[in-house]
């Protein structure tokens, strides 16, 4: 249970996000505008951090191309936020007319089978749509793996409405105990393109031409359980539109190694990145650890 101060302040600001996520689309994207503008023209939120990721990823592109690129990434930023917003009452019929996701039957087969797939997604497009179009489309269970927040109120917050179309939010630490112990077919969402923690820093691979920190804990468990890799791309067809793509990358994990499993699956993302770089999540510190040679 809260402090009293605590629950006072979740329940205020449940209530305040759910009378926003009310509003119609049209509504909500005017908000996203001067969201926008606010953000990155007045703040400059992270800018510093952007500009400089993208320089060091498009090391060939000038600077009035690093600017668009720039600029169009914070204007998805803040459409991503209020359609976040709108997740906490948006209907199953809403959600699946703005998310194709006819291609998950590449799951279904593999489920069928009786195998368990690791979805690895990434911070492409609308994520946080991700667990709710991925559990309406998907006929197993699906889990998602999550780092918890330390405000645990915002962190309950973020949990509940994830999950609310049948999503099992797991905490990141919790997920290798629950998969080894629940034998069942299901499907596991894992956002693989996180920095990692202490822990499991220890893989490195090539990424956006520069040495990076992979989270090589999924993978690992995939070998254990011979669990499906699976990757998850979105595509933003228009505003407030999205399309899923699932490719298999490894039906069969046991027989490579963790390096092979991470690098592909970031060689895979950099490919989607360079054909909509705007849509990635360009405002993460991603690359805040360099590799000691």
């Amino acid at each position: 249970m809260y402090p009293t101060n605590l629950f006072v302040m979740y329940r205020a600001l449940t209530f305040f996000l759910k009378l926003l996520s009310y509003l119609p689309f049209a509504v909500l994207y005017t908000l996203s505008d001067w969201l926008y503008i606010i953000i990155y023209k007045g703040l400059g939120y992270r800018k510093k951090v952007v500009l400089e990721n993208l320089r060091n990823s498009f090391p060939q592109k000038n600077a009035s191309e690093i600017s668009a690129i720039c600029d169009e990434f914070y204007k998805n930023l803040c459409d991503i936020i209020v359609e976040s917003i709108k997740m906490i009452s948006i209907s199953k019929e809403e959600l699946n007319k703005r998310n194709d996701c006819s291609a998950h039957k590449v799951l279904d087969e593999l489920n069928a089978k009786g195998k368990t797939c690791f979805y690895f997604g990434a911070h492409l497009c609308n994520w946080e749509w991700s667990p709710g179009v991925a559990a309406l489309a998907t006929q197993v269970p699906l889990w998602g793996v999550y780092k918890t927040v330390t405000h645990k109120a915002f962190d309950d917050l973020l949990t509940k409405y994830r999950g609310r179309f049948g999503c099992e939010m797991i905490p990141m630490e919790q997920i290798a105990r629950r998969v080894l112990t629940n034998k069942e077919t299901k499907n596991v969402c894992f956002v693989a393109d996180q920095t990692p923690s202490n822990i499991d820093a220890n893989l490195w691979v090539k990424f956006l031409n520069q040495e990076t920190l992979a989270f090589s804990a999924s993978a690992k468990l995939a070998k254990k359980i011979n669990a499906a890799i699976i990757y998850g791309s979105i595509v933003k067809l228009k505003r407030g539109y999205y399309k899923y793509h699932f490719e298999v990358l490894f039906e069969n994990p046991k027989e490579v190694d963790e390096q092979e499993i991470m690098q592909t699956f970031f060689t895979r993302l950099e490919k989607d990145i360079i054909a909509h770089p705007s849509s990635w999540l360009w405002s993460h510190k991603r690359w805040k650890r360099k590799r000691v040679l």
